[in-house]
């Protein structure tokens, strides 16, 4: 291993000594030879080399966190700044304080250079119950399984005339049940009176769909149908 070092300096020593001799001999042609080294270099920096400034530059692209914060910059870019979140007891309540504020914010051109009221929420597709609270989950499940008949005929013929006859079967099975509890309930009067006023039956998309068939049969042509 020694040998092979010496042998190795020794070779480095004599090509050093030979650059300098060959320098020595045609100093022209070395001097031409850096220039043409100095405007290459300085070309290359010009046109392949550049400052990175982001932090994210010292890790790794493909780290999870790096693409994560990726995605996240693309859906709310430049929106890092001020953001205002809004909860409103009444949704058409909440829908003008937004639509006040954003006014406001634009006539404010001095403070605001962007304003964004409407955010696009494609992004979010697919995921929208992990945004419901686990109440509104319990209640979405249990409505589910209290509409599994009507779902399950619905999918095998869909169709408005299926979902009407599938809606009425419904409601004749709740009737009956409800008068045969009534008729053969054991349970004094009080607790028949606090059984009578429990949940009122949710006949909301019923009514919306009654109102969509009437918009339809309205204007045939130019009617565009929105699911209840």
């Amino acid at each position: 291993m020694a040998q092979r070092w010496h042998f190795l300096e020794d070779m480095g020593q004599r090509g050093v000594w030979a650059l300098v001799r060959l320098s020595i001999t045609f100093p022209w042609t070395t001097l031409v030879i850096a220039v043409l080294l100095a405007v290459g270099s300085l070309w290359y920096t010009s046109t392949h080399l550049g400052f990175q400034t982001s932090r994210n530059a010292l890790v790794s692209q493909k780290a999870p966190y790096i693409q994560r914060f990726e995605e996240i910059d693309q859906d709310f870019h430049d929106l890092s700044a001020f953001i205002v979140a809004v909860e409103p007891q009444r949704f058409e309540r909440g829908k003008q304080f937004v639509d006040t504020l954003a006014a406001r914010l634009r006539a404010d051109t001095r403070h605001f250079s962007q304003v964004v009221d409407k955010i696009d929420t494609s992004s979010l597709e697919g995921k929208k119950l992990l945004l419901l609270s686990p109440e509104a989950l319990q209640t979405l499940r249990q409505r589910l399984q209290d509409a599994q008949d009507l779902l399950s005929d619905l999918a095998a013929a869909p169709g408005l005339q299926q979902l009407l006859v599938s809606i009425n079967q419904e409601i004749s099975k709740a009737l009956v049940t409800h008068l045969t509890e009534s008729l053969l309930s054991t349970e004094s009067s009080a607790a028949a009176d606090a059984a009578a006023e429990g949940p009122v039956l949710n006949v909301s998309f019923l009514a919306a769909l009654f109102s969509e068939m009437e918009q339809a049969l309205a204007a045939p042509a130019s009617y565009l149908f929105h699911s209840p």
